[in-house]
Formats: structure tokens, sequence, C-alpha cells
């Protein structure tokens, strides 16, 4: 799988954010570059193959605010693949 991660339209990404000191006040998500969402709920990657990045923003109840990626340092894998292609078995 040269190092990725394979998941299905179907498949839910769901992101967690915890702050034992002040409490989360938001998280906020991008896919590609797109538009930048409140996480409300599990979401999944839009329809078709492909590659796609997760950037995910978390702010804190003060106002401290960070940013993550899914990619290879998190995930360790390189990215999220959508891969509709079913199996081929040859006899």
């Amino acid at each position: 799988n040269r190092g990725r991660v394979y998941v299905s339209e179907r498949t839910k990404i769901e992101l967690i954010a915890d702050d034992k000191y002040a409490g989360v006040e938001e998280v906020t998500y991008q896919i590609d570059g797109g538009v930048i969402r409140i996480y409300t709920e599990p979401f999944s990657l839009p329809k078709g193959s492909g590659t796609h990045t997760i950037f995910y923003y978390a702010k804190d109840k003060i106002g401290n605010f960070t940013r993550g990626e899914i990619k290879q340092e998190v995930l360790n894998k390189r990215s999220l693949d959508i891969d509709m292609v079913p199996p081929v078995i040859a006899h």
C-alpha cells in the first residue's frame, strides 16, 4: 500500500480535541485547502477516488490555538486515499 491509508467515501472521519485545563471551545477542519468548517460530527471525504489532506484546528476557552494535519507525521502515513475500485480476483 506504499505507506498509505485507504478509505471509502463511506468512512467517517472523527476529530477529538481535549484540554484538561481550560476546555475546548471549538474544533474546525479543512479538506484539501477548501472551506474551513466547524466540526460538529464525524464527516466523510468528498466522493470520488483521490488523495486528500485534512487540516484541523482547535481553540480552547482562553484563546490558545493549535493546528494539526492528518498526514505522515500524524498517522505515520502519507495521506488518506479514497479507493472505490473493488478488488479483482484472478483464477
